[in-house]
């Protein structure tokens, strides 16, 4: 019921393992929210502010880089639209 009301986000990231360094993302991709398109690049660069915000050690742990990930775009979504999808986090260590 709550995906059909506000619809899912997946955003992907990949990140250094040892550093924590964006490598590649957020690709977002998105099933039935509303104000997603067209809002791509607002909504990534939100995102890697909330990572760059970030400590050093926080950043090579991916459960903190999920967390942050998740609150920004959802943060994202409840100022600009006025919706709260439910947003999935993908961090791939490489």
């Amino acid at each position: 019921r709550l995906l059909a009301e506000a619809g899912l986000l997946i955003a992907v990231l990949a990140i250094e393992k040892t550093t924590g360094a964006v490598v590649r993302g957020p690709e977002l991709f998105a099933k039935g929210v509303a104000g997603f398109e067209g809002a791509e690049e607002a909504i990534r660069g939100e995102a890697l502010r909330a990572l760059d915000e970030l400590s050093g050690p926080a950043r090579s742990d991916v459960a903190e880089v999920q967390e942050a990930l998740r609150s920004a775009v959802r943060r994202w979504f409840r100022r600009e639209v006025g919706r709260r999808p439910s947003v999935l986090p993908v961090v791939l260590e490489l």
